[in-house]
């Protein structure tokens, strides 16, 4: 990573996709446009050090899945083992060339860790993600963001309870009250100000990135701090910036609001309503569904405002024509 990017050192760069297919099969055709889909944005690079890793499927009995396997495709799961302090384990095999598939799984002998439920909650083999591996993970992320913003595309971060990255929030397990309340926006503090601050931005100023779901209410403290960073000591770790974080995030930006995130009210008399998302946080435990759009309608903001907010903003924010 350059400057004061956000900087995952990790072996592997993951990237989650939605879960719910139905089936195995269904799985596989969707898996494989997934693939293609990240591997052509990857390819527009020439030497792209990035190859597939594994693919998972999860299902909530680790028997269950090795005999569906089995059933479906002829070849015998060999059993891995458990996943200390995730609650998990799981079955292997490998796919060639050092790619493998993993089927994951509860481990009876352990409690499952926060976050990882919806990865095993699945009575069938479900698609629930796949990693890629490279070996220069810098080059590779820089490289995605090129490709993203010259596809013009959006960019969306939510922060993750279970990543093997130590996020904030495992300092404060078993507490997971807690974890969840500072977790989620610190983490995407971290990421607005790394972006806003780090150069990112800067090196690429057509890119549109939102940060989602984890308030919006401690935005206008968050800019004001960076820009007093920037010019203390700006001209010494932020090189590549020519202006303001705050200008870069005015730019390029959008943060999400919560449903009854009364306090958000501030955010717009601060920063303004330009740069604000509707967002339900659908299925987890804080979301107000199924009244979530009735609790946004009832904040006390101005109509104007709430357009911007539901539609307005959000199509800016895609490139959709009105």
């Amino acid at each position: 990573m350059r400057g004061n990017d956000l900087d995952y050192r990790t072996a592997f760069f993951r990237i989650q996709i939605v879960v719910g297919y139905p089936s195995m099969s269904n799985s596989a055709s969707i898996l494989f446009s997934a693939l293609s889909s990240v591997l052509a944005l990857l390819a527009m690079q020439e030497n792209a050090a990035v190859d597939i890793d594994h693919l998972i499927l999860g299902i909530n009995d680790l028997d269950r899945g090795i005999r569906e396997f089995e059933s479906r495709t002829g070849v015998t799961p060999k059993r891995g083992g458990e996943h200390p302090g995730r609650g998990t384990q799981n079955a292997l095999v490998t796919l060639g060339n050092g790619r493998y598939l993993e089927i994951l799984a509860p481990a009876s002998s352990q409690a499952l860790a926060a976050g990882r439920e919806s990865a095993v909650d699945h009575t069938q083999l479900t698609l629930v993600g796949w990693a890629l591996r490279t070996r220069a993970i810098g080059t590779t992320v820089e490289q995605l963001r090129s490709n993203v913003q010259a596809l013009d595309l959006s960019l969306g971060f939510h922060e993750s309870t279970g990543t093997g990255r130590n996020p904030i929030g495992e300092r404060l397990e078993p507490n997971f009250m807690l974890r969840r309340v500072f977790s989620q926006p610190m983490e995407q503090m971290l990421a607005l100000g790394c972006f806003c601050g780090g150069g990112v931005l800067a090196r690429h100023p057509k890119l549109r990135v939102a940060f989602l779901e984890a308030n919006c209410s401690w935005l206008p403290w968050l800019l004001w701090r960076l820009d007093e960073a920037w010019e203390l000591d700006g001209d010494v770790f932020a090189p590549d910036l020519q202006q303001k974080p705050s200008d870069y995030f005015k730019r390029q930006c959008r943060v999400s609001i919560e449903p009854d995130e009364v306090i958000a009210s501030n955010v717009i008399e601060q920063v303004g309503s330009d740069y604000l998302v509707f967002s339900t946080d659908y299925p987890h435990v804080d979301s107000r569904y199924p009244e979530a759009v009735n609790y946004f309608l009832r904040l006390p903001l101005r109509d104007e405002h709430k357009r911007k907010i539901l539609w307005d903003n959000c199509m800016s924010y895609y490139a959709m024509a009105a």
